[in-house]
């Protein structure tokens, strides 16, 4: 039996590549983003987009656009306030670096970052105009979800080693188990 997530990566490798570690050729950004893998133990912190919002009723990690001026830690510090009410202390921030994302009407550039919180906060206060929900689930799980173009690709960059351990899990068990 073939495990959801195996079909789902199988999905991503006949799709058209979004995420490059170098930018692809006429790469014209028109924007920064930054993001940050928020995590408790093995759960990592995802938003749903409200419908009508761009990539609406999609899931992601917590992030934002770059103001003028402003770093991509200091962006995805003030974003992450912003969207989830969590403050977080810069010196625990690790950053990922940058890839480069093309979608076919815009070209853009897009730090990623981890936080590792200690324990699950007391609340989580999300913005209900940029979101419907959240939920702390494992990479894994995340992978099932209707995500936002080009974040499956880049947990893979982020975390593969990891995500390729428990696909290798799931297709020798059979199943996919969080």
């Amino acid at each position: 039996m073939i495990s959801p997530l195996c079909g789902k990566i199988q999905l991503m490798q006949n799709q058209s590549q979004l995420v490059f570690v170098q930018p692809p050729p006429n790469f014209n950004p028109k924007v920064e983003v930054a993001a940050c893998f928020i995590h408790v133990e093995d759960q990592v912190l995802f938003l749903k987009r409200q419908p009508h919002k761009t990539e609406g009723d999609m899931w992601g990690i917590p992030g934002g656009r770059l103001e003028k001026g402003e770093s991509a830690q200091e962006a995805v510090i003030r974003e992450i306030q912003e969207e989830t009410s969590l403050e977080l202390s810069s010196p625990l921030i690790k950053s990922f670096g940058k890839v480069y994302i093309r979608y076919t009407h815009v070209d853009f550039i897009y730090h990623m970052f981890e936080y590792r919180l200690k324990e699950f906060p007391a609340q989580i206060k999300i913005d209900p105009i940029e979101h419907t929900e959240y939920r702390w689930m494992c990479l894994k799980e995340a992978l099932l979800l209707p995500l936002i173009p080009g974040e499956d690709e880049c947990i893979f960059l982020s975390y593969g080693e990891t995500i390729h351990k428990l696909t290798q899990k799931s297709v020798s068990d059979g199943v996919v188990s969080h």
